[in-house]
């Protein structure tokens, strides 16, 4: 329901005819999912049966009505809150494209970075793309902000110990973090999904950050991309290239630092444990 929402019907220039809403892809199933573990937690606290009752509560009664609770809320709430996002981002991407190249590197960093290829990132694109093909703005900005969340989040499973003595993060994460690299130099930024999925509050703030300052980074030191494309085999094409790979950098070095310190922040106040076989 988050990638393929369920087609509503309404009238259409007089006629009755189904439409499908805008997708939440990312953002709307990590909404939905936290919302349902919730709603679980507090069914289970609320209902009360008898002990000859327990199975038929556990096993039928709460997966029931955590399954209606969550069609429901999908399509009631975070579905249409998917829609209104998208056409605020629009609308401010718009906005800021007018104003001037730097107000409008932040916030299509920040649009393209936050949920990492879902309705928001789309949008972004949409409005990028369409800046570029007329020439108005490159799309540098876009094309950095997707690739250093993933570089910045790999390169922060090969610095943590370096950098705080310790390990930081569950040890399936190392490898996945060389992964989410090597995607990110192939233009796909959904290699840093497993990390932002993991810890919300930590990740995704940090990539952002790291997005917006690597893409104004790199654009006020004069690179300028105008080929739609992220993977290093348009880097050729990119004027100014080593200014363009220091936005890069300096984007990917942040989010590492910023998501090193927090999780051992969690770690020293006992809000976070991980497994790394230290």
């Amino acid at each position: 329901m988050a990638t393929k929402p369920t087609a509503v019907l309404s009238i259409v220039d007089g006629k009755w005819a189904t439409s499908a809403p805008v997708a939440s892809t990312f953002l709307g199933a990590i909404l939905i999912a936290l919302a349902a573990g919730y709603f679980v937690k507090w069914l289970n606290k609320v209902i009360k049966v008898s002990h000859n009752m327990l199975a038929f509560k556990t096993t039928f009664l709460i997966p029931i009505l955590a399954a209606v609770a969550v069609m429901l809320g999908m399509h009631y709430v975070v579905t249409p809150f998917g829609g209104l996002v998208n056409s605020l981002i629009k609308t401010a991407l718009g906005a800021a494209g007018t104003a001037g190249s730097y107000g409008y590197s932040i916030a299509l960093a920040a649009a393209t970075a936050i949920d990492l290829g879902g309705p928001i990132n789309k949008a972004a694109g949409f409005v990028a793309l369409s800046f570029t093909t007329d020439k108005v703005l490159p799309i540098t900005a876009r094309c950095i902000a997707i690739v250093v969340p993933s570089i910045g989040l790999g390169l922060a499973t090969i610095i943590d110990k370096w950098v705080v003595g310790k390990h930081v993060f569950d040890k399936q994460f190392y490898p996945q973090g060389k992964t989410a690299m090597f995607l990110a130099f192939m233009g796909i930024s959904e290699g840093s999904i497993p990390f932002a999925l993991e810890k919300p509050s930590v990740t995704i703030p940090a990539y952002m950050i790291g997005a917006i300052i690597g893409s104004t980074s790199a654009v006020a030191m004069g690179a300028v991309q105008w080929f739609p494309e992220s993977a290093i085999w348009a880097w050729p094409l990119i004027s100014n290239i080593f200014a363009y790979m220091a936005g890069i950098l300096i984007g990917a070095l942040i989010t590492a630092l910023i998501v090193i310190f927090a999780r051992n922040n969690l770690m020293k106040k006992g809000k976070l444990e991980v497994d790394s076989n230290d």
